[in-house]
């Protein structure tokens, strides 16, 4: 492959990455012009457009997702499994127990710096769950850039701050 050849693929690729990106952010415009000309009507409508659609973007965190999967200490495998499906992979211990693991792959992700070069990321979430001898869940660990959880996802009993 050439010299030119390359950046004519380079330039290919960080077009088709911004068309892309630019086609989405049209979208979201779109559906806030439609949500603020439908609630343009009512104060208090554009009050509660700003609120959901605040809420909708930030409401997914890690401190979330952290508090979901350190839920099911001390809960069956069995519950799990009906809960989250079969795990993607599963690794026998020595002592009886097992590892089991689940992976949520969700594309990749890119952005051109400024020398004309193209970065991309793996956008991912790899829950591994330890299970004892008896088939209960004893530990628990997750990696990757899109582990995160809404707050309703987290059981009441995880949650900080609330009433009993």
């Amino acid at each position: 492959m050439t010299q030119t050849t390359r950046s004519r693929s380079k330039e290919k690729n960080i077009k088709n990455y911004l068309y892309f990106k630019l086609k989405n952010i049209d979208r979201h415009i779109h559906c806030i012009k439609v949500l603020f000309r439908r609630s343009i009507k009512s104060k208090l409508g554009v009050v509660l457009t700003v609120i959901l659609t605040t809420g909708c973007v930030t409401a997914a965190t890690t401190s979330n997702y952290e508090k979901l999967v350190r839920s099911w200490v001390g809960s069956p495998e069995d519950k799990l499994i009906m809960a989250w499906g079969p795990p993607a992979k599963e690794y026998r211990l020595d002592h009886g127990g097992k590892i089991i693991s689940y992976n949520d792959v969700n594309g990749t992700s890119g952005y051109s710096d400024e020398y004309g070069g193209f970065t991309s990321r793996l956008n991912y979430c790899r829950t591994d769950f330890t299970i004892a001898p008896n088939g209960i869940i004893v530990n628990w660990r997750f990696e990757g850039n899109t582990c995160r959880a809404l707050p309703e996802q987290v059981p009441k009993s995880q949650r900080e701050n609330e009433n009993p």
